[in-house]
């Protein structure tokens, strides 16, 4: 998203918590740049209507929570739409813009080799800051359900699927070699957030993975 319009006066959309939005075969789902939605859409020509259905209910801090607001008005209240230059406009019933979303450049989520660029502090004080242990930690989805990766010193292996921006991984299966103790608690923190995935938004080159309550778990970006 690039711009939402709190009480009809346009403003920029924050580009450190974005907000996104997937519209697939009369479902929606995306993220408000705190928690996760999901719900259904009809089209009508240039009109749309949209229903949300259940989100998670991850408490958001005050400029975040602005915006989810906005967000979640303005899907709830759009009537028409307007596409030009890969923006999706949705307008209210006299045609003023509620949200604008920018397409993103086609990107791949299968059989792209994703490097670990941040980590929450909470889960690994470590690791959050150094950027050359995250690099040790590697993931691939492939095209038939597997997952394949390097969670800092073992290998894992599992499966996901994903419909959407909904996604679920594993169960996980690992070698059992020992490295130092920073790697294996960086590794600890990969193999205990995977399995917890909900969902995912892929923006601006950067996958980041939220758990159920719309927290960000891991956060990668594509192998140079």
């Amino acid at each position: 998203m690039v711009q939402f319009s709190p009480q009809g006066a346009q403003q920029q959309a924050l580009t450190d918590r974005p907000a996104t939005v997937i519209f697939e075969d009369g479902r929606i789902s995306g993220n408000t740049g705190c928690n996760g939605f999901t719900g259904t859409y009809t089209l009508d020509g240039t009109a749309i209507q949209i229903e949300l259905g259940p989100m998670t209910m991850r408490s958001c801090m005050e400029e975040v929570a602005d915006q989810e607001a906005a967000v979640l008005f303005g899907l709830q209240n759009a009537t028409t739409f307007r596409v030009e230059d890969a923006t999706l406009a949705l307008l209210n019933a006299d045609g003023k813009p509620l949200l604008l979303f920018r397409a993103q450049p086609s990107q791949n989520f299968v059989n792209v080799t994703w490097v670990l660029a941040a980590i929450p502090a909470d889960q690994n004080l470590t690791a959050s800051s150094n950027s050359d242990l995250l690099k040790r930690v590697t993931m691939t989805f492939h095209a038939d359900g597997r997952l394949a990766g390097k969670a800092g010193c073992n290998t894992f292996r599992g499966e996901y699927s994903k419909q959407g921006a909904r996604l679920e991984i594993g169960p996980l299966t690992t070698t059992r070699m020992m490295c130092d103790d920073k790697i294996m608690a960086l590794e600890s923190a990969v193999l205990q957030s995977l399995p917890k995935t909900a969902s995912f938004s892929l923006a601006s080159n950067r996958l980041t993975l939220f758990d159920s309550q719309g927290k960000p778990l891991l956060q990668f970006t594509p192998a140079p």
